[in-house]
């Protein structure tokens, strides 16, 4: 909470800035208050409410009553005209925080230097790798739509944030040269993402994509997990929901992730309410439909379920997954199997880790033939008996409860794996702990392409934002992966951050731009991505990209 004092030569007051949650977003309000005392106390008094606040600096708000408009304190409102506020209501006078950086806006006017390095590498990269057709191949029918999506797709890859903002970003980057004829104004934005969101455009992306991901990944191996994405937004997708015992109101959004190449193969949507356990037979189905093909699945506890355990035990897809503690055959393994577990022959070394692990096959499950493997953290265990025994009065404790105390160490650090193949137990782990790749996949999405907060308020466009944020996950990956692979010791937002700021100085009346010498950090980037560093461009060529 911000105050203003206004000198209005008549009783003292001030503008009071507070900020307040609606709909998902944090929002800035102003009011102009006075103090009073009331019974000995100092309270304020509301004189004025001036509205959302667009501009603080400028002092511009917005009001049902008044509109958009200037305040100049003490009590002068002045409405502006559309002509006088930019797409997102701040005065066209006015910038954000220039992409090339602040000493070269002070040289440069906006339109004779733009951030080039960013969009420039990511265009090529993707062009060169046959990603860019595929996303844009199934918006090739309706004029300019296959170009909105790429430019929405570099936006996220290279500086992120709401999508309303990429009319700002466009004028800023050499994206304005690849795509110069496409209309990226904020209202355009939800009626481009209602466009992509339909059914039609995502069943030919995703019998393309399957085609690209038997090439990359033949082993045919998934990781399936879910997230919840918490919003305010008033749709029947938004539901409360209890996800391992925390209660929120959200949507529930289903990944698989290739488990050899880390692409994200598919993604489903459904109401908070639903559980993961109900959602794996209709998403395999719904792959199938795409003809991914799927030979092993690794599976979080959530879908531990014996009617979906044997739907793929019967087509021959091997899995691990983490058993839940409500079955009678959990109790039993613990009951009998835990007490030799630390027995040094079931020692197993996970990085810096030390473990026990034990194998036990069980054929009295479905008869399905399956492996368990009982796990004890050592660490874990350690830390846990630190707990227990420290919040623990021994002195003052009856016998019964010295018993359950005991028993609480003696299961403590064990978790239990079930898996349809029998492993060795020093990969057991390994394979299981492949799962956090999928979590990296829900940071990436959460933080850098802007998956949260929701800002969308119908499921049309809810599904073309979902979209755009899947297409900018592949292209992530396939860069982080030539990095990985160049073993490169930067990641992919720092090197395309660093990137970014390599600049080209437009001439346009010679209708050429000359891409600015990059320093050698930036040449190195380059070079890693093996991107040649253009010397000069014309801009009518660079139209014709992508």
């Amino acid at each position: 909470m911000e105050e203003t004092i206004l000198e209005n030569g008549k009783e003292p007051s001030f503008i009071r800035f507070y900020v307040k949650e609606k709909d998902g977003n944090r929002l800035e309000y102003g009011s102009i208050q006075k103090s009073v005392w009331v019974n000995g106390t100092c309270k304020s008094e509301t004189l004025l409410w001036l509205g959302k606040v667009l501009n603080k600096e400028e002092m511009i708000f917005k009001s049902r009553k008044n509109g958009i408009y200037k305040f100049t304190p003490p009590d002068t409102i002045t409405p502006l005209s559309t002509g006088e506020i930019g797409y997102f209501g701040i005065p066209t006078n006015t910038t954000a925080q220039p992409l090339i950086g602040k000493e070269l806006a002070e040289i440069y006017e906006p339109a004779n230097c733009l951030s080039f390095g960013g969009v420039y590498v990511a265009s090529q990269l993707l062009r060169q790798s046959t990603i860019a057709d595929i996303i844009m191949d199934p918006f090739a029918g309706v004029k300019g739509l296959g170009d909105c999506v790429m430019a929405l797709v570099l936006y996220k890859l290279t500086q992120g944030g709401a999508s309303m903002h990429i009319k700002n970003w466009w004028d800023e980057t050499y994206a304005k040269f690849l795509y110069p004829n496409i209309n990226l104004d904020s209202p355009r934005i939800s009626e481009l993402l209602k466009e992509i969101g339909k059914e039609k455009y995502w069943r030919i992306f995703f019998e393309n994509y399957s085609e690209f991901i038997k090439k990359e990944s033949p082993v045919k191996g998934v990781i399936l997990d879910s997230t919840g994405l918490q919003n305010a937004i008033q749709t029947a997708l938004s539901q409360i929901s209890n996800h391992g015992g925390k209660i929120n109101r959200e949507i529930r959004l289903i990944v698989v992730l290739d488990r050899i190449s880390g692409y994200p193969l598919y993604f489903k949507y459904v109401p908070g309410n639903i559980v993961d356990k109900s959602t794996l037979q209709h998403i395999f189905h719904e792959m199938e439909a795409y003809d991914f093909e799927i030979a092993s699945a690794l599976m979080d506890a959530g879908y531990f379920n014996e009617e979906d355990l044997k739907f793929l035990y019967d087509r021959k897809v091997s899995f691990v997954t983490r058993f839940i503690p409500n079955r009678k055959i959990y109790k039993k393994i613990m009951a009998n199997e835990i007490d030799d577990i630390d027995d040094l022959k079931y020692h197993v070394k996970k990085d810096s880790r030390f473990m026990k692990i034990k194998c036990i096959q069980v054929n009295d499950m479905l008869n399905m033939q399956l492996y368990v493997y009982v796990c004890k953290d050592l660490v874990e265990a350690n830390k846990g008996e630190f707990h227990i025994l420290n919040n623990f009065d021994f002195n003052k404790s009856e016998f019964k409860e010295i018993e359950e105390i005991r028993e609480k160490l003696r299961r403590r650090g064990i978790f239990i794996l079930l898996s349809s193949i029998k492993l060795p137990t020093d990969k057991i782990l390994h394979f299981y702990y492949e799962r956090q790749d999928i979590e990296q996949i829900f940071d990436f999405a959460k933080n850098d392409v802007d998956l949260l907060p929701l800002r969308v308020h119908s499921e049309a466009t809810l599904r073309g934002h979902f979209m755009i944020v899947f297409f900018s996950t592949i292209a992530h990956v396939y860069m982080r992966r030539i990095l990985e692979k160049k073993q490169f010791k930067m990641s992919r937002s720092a090197a395309f951050e660093i990137l970014s700021r390599h600049v080209t100085i437009v001439y346009d009346k010679k209708n050429f731009h000359l891409p600015s010498i990059p320093s050698p950090t930036t040449r190195k980037i380059y070079a890693v991505f093996n991107i040649e560093i253009p010397k000069k461009m014309l801009i009518q060529q660079d139209n014709k990209f992508l």
